[in-house]
Order: C-alpha cells, then structure tokens, then sequence
C-alpha cells in the first residue's frame, strides 16, 4: 500500500516520476527482450533446418555438389555468426 507524501510534497511527486518513468522503461524492455528472443528462435530454427539440408545434399551428391556445397556452407557460417552475434 502506497504511503501518503511527506510534507515536501513536490520531492514526492518527482521521484514517484521518476520511478514510473523506470517501470515504463522496465516494461519496454522486457517487451523487447521477448521479441527479440522470439525472433531469434525463428531465425534459428531456419539456419538449422537450412544446415541440415546442406548436409543431406552434400551426403546425397557428394563431390558433385562439394564447390557449391562449401559456398552455401560459407554463406550458412556467416548467419549463424550474425545471429550469434546478435544474442550478446
């Protein structure tokens, strides 16, 4: 339960302010913090699935697809350190 304001009424007023203003910024972050982790989730998700039909290609073709293989496969290592990046 919130106390009444002490006699100087007008500090009490700044620094409840101040506070609401740190929860609203608390929200907003927290808010983005989810997004972001959602989208990283998704953005996940689609490298993986994207390695792992790199990979069952390369097994299937084999040298056949080795040239185009390593330069998806370049490409794919570039996401992933984009992506991790991100997450710091």
């Amino acid at each position: 339960m919130a106390q009444p304001p002490p006699a100087n009424g007008r500090l009490y007023e700044q620094v409840r302010h101040e506070l609401d203003e740190l929860a609203r910024l608390r929200d907003e972050i927290r808010l983005k913090i989810h997004l972001a982790s959602m989208d990283a989730k998704s953005t996940w998700v689609r490298l993986e699935q994207q390695l792992e039909q790199l990979e069952q290609r390369f097994a299937e073709e084999g040298e056949h697809m080795a040239l185009t293989t390593r330069e998806y496969a370049r490409a794919l290592r570039e996401s992933f350190r984009e992506l991790s990046s991100n997450l710091l």
